[in-house]
């Protein structure tokens, strides 16, 4: 074996970067001629040092090299040589089949649109093989034919991607089935986005932790098996032991509705018996106690219960009952928000930015960290379902979205860095 090839098979198998690995990659890359090395060079350049115009104009005349004229595409973001794509109904679903030498090197897809937009790159990711490809998110918006995407395109990926670690889905049976080997870490909005999930079949053997929100962010409330306990069967997810479910997060001390309640579904999951870690929303009334209380005393293996409160009407024999470290930016019962720039309204989905903040908040330096915590405070404070005069300061939220590499909020971080605010200049929020 090459040492090009030792080099990618130790960086594949990391979930993330070492930055001096990618430098020794990046070196490899250059002696072979390979322009990716200079380019993943400048970018690990501007990182531990800062950029500049040179470095700029150079990075875009090599991203021109590889890219051609779609170097320039918003949908398509470079990182370190690696490439990821960011699909919605306005951008051209194409432009998977569009990234020329930089194709082998896509390392996530999020697709946010209409079912024909999802069915349609779905099935443009498994034309060529992605052998780097290891985040995969569809979120539906809008009704359709279920399933979205059948068990064929779903197999064909599985082919196509064989170091998928992640999935995320949100929807009304976006996929109809989906098996994958090496999958590890599954994040579904609505239980049944993935309708394969009452199978009772070996189908995602290594998947370790799933974060779940029962209800989609859509209407009507989805259409769910009168027995909760088909879903999640044990013979599926063998190997899962961390199941999270704060997502499911209310307003008000009335009891969920059934297809809803988190609580309730905990209590008759098969699954609950294997789990180690398990993360809950707040406990609002006595039924929430006593479904939990349930559901506790199905867990012998149980490390670690996280909620927001501890109720000493909690108990486990062996398991640890801790609350969740305070986050500013906690899931919000809102679905999404409205910025206005320069008089143009861009609508934001909120559990996105949630999403990628439980991964990288404590990874973020002071002041992004400090932007974030300033953001999300107006927006706690935004009350839901009603227009309000609140506005934030545009140059604190470029600074969160700059944070995030461009993929938290892609079209209004674009929006919002394509003018000079100036100190002190506000952007509306609705």
């Amino acid at each position: 074996m090459s040492r090009r090839h030792d080099l990618e098979t130790a960086l594949s198998a990391a979930s993330t970067w070492n930055l001096d690995e990618l430098a020794v990659y990046a070196d490899e890359l250059q002696a072979l001629g390979d322009p990716r090395g200079e380019l993943i060079a400048l970018e690990l350049h501007a990182t531990r040092h800062g950029t500049s115009p040179a470095l700029l104009a150079r990075r875009h005349g090599l991203l021109r090299a590889l890219l051609g004229d779609h170097a320039g595409d918003p949908a398509i973001h470079c990182r370190y040589g690696f490439v990821h794509l960011e699909l919605d109904d306005g951008t051209a679903v194409e432009t998977v089949a569009r990234l020329g030498a930089l194709g082998p090197y896509l390392r996530s897809v999020r697709i946010t649109g209409r079912p024909a937009t999802l069915a349609e790159a779905f099935d443009l990711l498994t034309v060529a093989p992605r052998p780097w490809l290891t985040s995969l998110a569809l979120r539906q918006l809008g009704t359709g034919p279920r399933p979205i995407i059948g068990s064929k395109s779903a197999a064909a990926l599985v082919t196509a991607a064989p170091r998928l670690h992640t999935l995320e889905v949100g929807g009304y049976g976006a996929l109809a089935v989906f098996a994958h080997p090496a999958l590890r870490t599954l994040r579904l909005t609505g239980i049944d986005a993935v309708l394969s999930l009452t199978v009772a079949a070996a189908l995602l053997p290594a998947v370790t932790e799933l974060d779940l929100r029962l209800v989609p962010y859509l209407a009507p409330v989805p259409r769910l098996h009168p027995d909760p306990r088909r879903y999640l069967p044990p013979v599926q997810l063998p190997a899962l032991r961390h199941l999270d479910l704060t997502r499911n997060e209310r307003d008000t001390d009335e009891p969920y509705p059934d297809v809803a309640d988190p609580f309730r579904f905990l209590r008759l999951a098969p699954i609950a018996a294997q789990l180690t870690h398990l993360r809950l929303p707040s406990l609002r009334n006595p039924g929430d106690v006593t479904n939990t209380q349930a559901s506790l005393d199905r867990m012998p293996d149980l490390v670690v219960v996280e909620l927001p409160q501890q109720p000493a009407a909690l108990h486990h024999p062996a398991g640890a009952l801790h609350a969740l470290p305070p986050r500013s930016w906690r899931p919000l019962a809102r679905v999404q928000a409205t910025f206005v720039v320069a008089t143009t309204p861009i609508i934001v989905a909120l559990d996105d930015a949630v999403t990628w903040l439980e991964d990288h908040y404590d990874r973020m330096d002071p002041d992004a960290r400090a932007a974030w915590d300033y953001l999300w405070d107006v927006l706690l404070r935004q009350p839901r379902g009603r227009r309000s005069s609140r506005a934030v300061f545009a140059d604190r939220l470029q600074r969160a979205l700059d944070a995030c590499d461009g993929r938290v909020w892609p079209t209004l971080h674009r929006a919002v860095a394509a003018h000079d605010h100036g100190p002190g200049v506000m952007i509306g929020l609705v």
